[in-house]
């Protein structure tokens, strides 16, 4: 797969990935002549901060809105 796509492919379980920059890489590689190392995931970070509406005051209308449409995982436009 092209290179710059394999951070995300690297997410699918089970799934080698080998990224390549040119279309010849990807032959060499076919042949035998050289060998593409196969793509690995980044470590994750151990903590992960969320935004969140603690310090919203106000708008109690908007902030449902906002707090249904996540729950949701749907678009929303303010």
């Amino acid at each position: 797969m092209p290179a710059p796509s394999a951070a995300s492919a690297v997410l699918v379980p089970d799934a080698i990935i080998l990224p390549v920059n040119k279309l010849l890489e990807l032959t060499a590689h076919l042949n035998g002549a050289h060998r593409i190392a196969p793509a690995t995931a980044e470590p994750h970070k151990a903590e992960t901060s969320y935004a969140d509406l603690a310090g919203v005051r106000g708008q109690p209308v908007a902030r449902r809105a906002l707090e249904i449409a996540a729950a949701g995982g749907h678009n929303l436009l303010i």
